[in-house]
């Protein structure tokens, strides 16, 4: 059985895990999007090209 600080130390350690994944989470979202806007602009390129 864990005793009292035991118990807030996980818990603690549990909320910085939260926040990690968030972050992470956060984080791929904004590659993701980069790589569309990316794609995005790429192919409106080829598409004024093909116009020509």
């Amino acid at each position: 059985m864990l005793f009292s600080g035991e118990r807030e130390r996980e818990r603690e350690r549990e909320r910085e895990r939260e926040i990690e994944r968030e972050r992470e989470r956060e984080r791929r979202e904004e590659r993701e999007r980069e790589r569309l806007g990316e794609r995005g602009i790429e192919t409106e390129r080829e598409v004024r090209e093909d116009i020509r």
